[in-house]
């Protein structure tokens, strides 16, 4: 029979990979989306390419170059969410882990500097501590 807190971890290890996964789903779709109305809508309805020599709004493009240009803007989408997801949270890490450093540092400066004044009288204390304690007994080896 299975342990009772390893069911719930299962479940709730199952319950985050679901969520992971629908998460990634909405991302997607939303990416969709917001490409197929860069490529088709607002922002590009006056927006001119040159196709081999010839000027084509992109409203008006074939369907597989159409197809091509929504591909592209969804990979970009999909970048520009990545990099945001990646670059600003290591931005913003990035002061913390020094200033974590300097703290560590300014810290192991202050130990090191208090040992160095305490090292006097801590050789004081282990001296009387060696003078102070009991002596073992002397074992003597007979032939």
């Amino acid at each position: 029979m299975k342990d009772e807190g390893t069911q719930r971890s299962g479940t709730g290890r199952k319950l985050l990979s679901l969520s992971a996964w629908a998460l990634l789903a909405v991302a997607l779709l939303c990416a969709a989306v917001l490409a197929a109305w860069v490529a088709w809508e607002e922002p590009m309805r006056h927006a001119v390419i040159s196709l081999d020599d010839a000027p084509t709004e992109l409203l008006h493009l074939p369907a597989g170059q159409g197809l091509v240009a929504f591909v592209m803007v969804f990979v970009a989408v999909l970048v520009t969410a990545v990099v945001v997801l990646v670059a600003v949270p290591l931005t913003l890490l990035g002061p913390l882990l020094v200033a974590g450093l300097v703290g560590a540092a300014v810290l192991l400066a202050l130990v090191g500097g208090l040992a160095v004044l305490l090292s006097p009288l801590l050789l004081l204390v282990w001296i009387v501590w060696r003078l102070a304690r009991p002596r073992p007994a002397v074992a003597t080896i007979t032939p």
